[in-house]
């Protein structure tokens, strides 16, 4: 069957465009992207470069997307110390070079990340990030907390 029509039809059927930075005032915002959907989930993708620390902080869980967080490491290596409240740590090598892994991050559960060789990630989101509230802690508020449990 062929169509046949006057009317001229310009040949598109698609767009491309370039995510924004999410921060450009500094390196690691630079490389960080969000693509956030108008029915509320949130994507976001991040470039880390061999050598860089990043994370070192935990969630509470009161966002529903950190809890669990979910990240897909899609390419590269990366090393993760988790610290737990009891005071036990564990180390773990996120392998992404040949298929992208899955890593589900509970609540308080101290998080830091570094990268072994440049690496790629992305978390989803079943919310929009929200910056005046955002359920990310630091490694200082983890501590607090950690001694207050062992009394």
């Amino acid at each position: 069957m062929t169509l046949t029509t006057t009317k001229k039809i310009p040949l598109q059927g698609f767009t491309i465009r370039a995510l924004k930075p999410a921060n450009l005032g500094n390196e690691r915002g630079k490389r960080t992207w969000e693509y956030k959907m108008l029915n509320g989930p949130q994507i976001s993708f991040y470039l880390r470069t061999k050598g860089e620390v990043f994370g070192n902080h935990f969630h509470k869980g009161k966002d529903p997307s950190k809890n669990p967080e979910r990240i897909i490491f899609t390419s590269g290596i990366a090393q993760i110390k988790f610290t737990y409240l009891s005071g036990k740590q564990k180390i773990v090598i996120i392998n992404a070079t040949k298929a992208p892994q899955e890593l589900l991050l509970f609540p308080y559960v101290l998080h830091s990340y570094k990268a072994k060789t440049n690496c790629t990630y992305v978390e989803y989101r079943s919310t929009w990030f929200n910056k005046k509230d955002p359920d990310t802690f630091s490694e200082k508020e983890f501590f607090e907390i950690m001694t207050k449990e062992k009394k």
